[in-house]
């Protein structure tokens, strides 16, 4: 299953872990990550993920992009607690997601990598998508992590706008939310004024 070009995508805004601990400070490549793929046993894989949901194939009886996307900070945070034996300090919260056509995805062109949109229902999720950037024989490792950095960057240009999650949240959240609009805005006043 394909993602359009006119398909609203979403990637979701995990506090804090999408924020720089400096500071509370926007930075695409944080919150862009992508994250190295599983590769085979005993081996490190050389591709890296990103995944994004699609904004039409959120189930909307399961809350949309905004129930997937408190699901994910739940998975994320019972994990943790399996592994570590220990609830996480701080917890992972969901605060919204930033939205971009899938145009934004389609057209990232890499003259070094392999790049690949696939369809990757997980933990249930439909409308779940991964963007794998793969890299050619004989790349460098500096010129992965630039094509990483580019990607990133490529998609933040394209955010249309953030949508915050709306509706009765905690106090907890609330602050987490505050602190992500405020540090994204300071980023797009920076933006728009040549500062970054």
């Amino acid at each position: 299953m394909p993602i359009l070009d006119e398909h609203n995508v979403a990637r979701l805004a995990l506090m804090p872990k999408c924020l720089l601990p400096q500071g509370n400070v926007f930075d695409p490549e944080q919150i862009f990550q992508l994250v190295r793929m599983d590769g085979e046993v005993g081996k490190q894989s050389s591709s890296w993920g990103l995944s994004i949901a699609s904004e039409v194939i959120a189930r909307p009886e399961t809350g949309g992009v905004h129930g997937y996307g408190e699901r994910t900070a739940t998975r994320q945070n019972d994990s943790f607690r399996i592994r570590k034996g220990y609830d996480p300090d701080p917890v992972v919260v969901y605060v919204g997601f930033l939205a971009f056509k899938g145009h934004a995805v389609n057209s990232f062109v890499s003259s070094n990598h392999r790049v690949e949109v696939r369809w990757f229902p997980e933990h249930g999720e439909i409308c779940h998508f991964q963007i794998e950037i793969s890299p050619f024989p004989n790349v460098t490792k500096g010129e992965r992590k630039l094509e990483r950095a580019a990607l990133s960057k490529h998609l933040t240009e394209r955010v249309s706008r953030f949508e915050k999650l709306g509706g009765d949240v905690s106090e907890g959240e609330r602050e987490n939310l505050r602190q992500f609009t405020d540090s994204y805005e300071s980023y797009l006043e920076g933006t728009a004024k040549g500062l970054l």
